[in-house]
């Protein structure tokens, strides 16, 4: 009985020994150059790096008054400043009648260019600025489609162009006669549109410009000077338009 006692406990000293061994082999000295392996696991590896300085001065894109590398899309507002003002270097992607439920299904030709596409046209080159005027010939549509369709084709730009600025240019009101004659086209809808869109500004890279102030009269209608048929501008009030467009881009900056 006793020397069975005596090897039990003899088991047990060797046992506590091993483990006590065990413990001591898990820990690595520095004399071997090996990493703690509990601290190793229980320590997040800390990356120490030297972060570039920050520039001198921050220079922010400008936008320019220059017409080079500038896109007009739009109706026959467009084409009137594709004919009669001074936009030299400017492209041109506009016809008579456009509208935005079927400018995605239009081909025109496009001086310099070809015939093409919108989708073309914004593959074409690289833009700085893209003017868009939209909307006069779809006023009578649900006001909902018509704004719908105009972020459609917002997006499409933003997509082909993503470092462009991009200008809507308000539509022009009517005469106060061919408001009472057309009774479809009207200034009152041309308003709500126009002050639909003005909230898609955020003035950084879309921006909103309203030539209204420049050809209206005192009764907030289109002047009748300025019109040949109560819709459209005279030649020389589109060389006045392209001339007020270019001063106001530039002021942009100062937005």
């Amino acid at each position: 009985m006793k020397k069975l006692y005596i090897a039990i406990l003899v088991v047990f000293i060797l046992f506590i020994s091993a483990i006590l061994v065990f413990v001591m082999l898990g820990r690595t000295y520095e004399t071997g150059n090996v990493v703690d392996t509990v601290d190793e696991i229980s320590q997040p590896l800390v990356v120490t790096t030297t972060a570039p300085p920050p520039p001198e001065t921050t220079t922010q894109r400008k936008i320019t008054a220059s017409m080079e590398n500038t896109l007009f899309i739009g109706d026959s507002r467009t084409v009137g400043l594709s004919e009669y003002a001074s936009l030299p270097g400017a492209t041109f992607f506009a016809r008579v009648g456009m509208t935005v439920f079927e400018i995605d299904k239009t081909a025109l030709n496009v001086s310099g260019v070809g015939y093409v596409t919108l989708d073309g046209i914004l593959s074409h080159k690289t833009y700085d600025k893209i003017y868009v005027m939209l909307g006069v010939n779809e006023i009578g549509y649900d006001m909902e489609s018509i704004v719908s369709k105009y972020v459609k084709i917002l997006e499409k730009i933003i997509a082909y162009q993503p470092d462009a600025f991009i200008i809507m240019q308000a539509n022009l009101h009517v005469t106060s006669s061919y408001y009472y004659t057309n009774g479809i086209i009207n200034n009152p809808a041309i308003d709500q549109l126009n002050a639909i869109l003005v909230q898609y500004a955020d003035n950084q890279r879309l921006f909103f410009l309203d030539a209204n102030s420049v050809f209206d009269d005192s009764t907030g209608n289109l002047a009748v000077n300025n019109s040949s048929d109560g819709i459209h501008l005279h030649g020389y009030c589109y060389a006045r338009w392209g001339e007020w467009i270019k001063e106001q881009t530039a002021l942009l900056n100062n937005v």
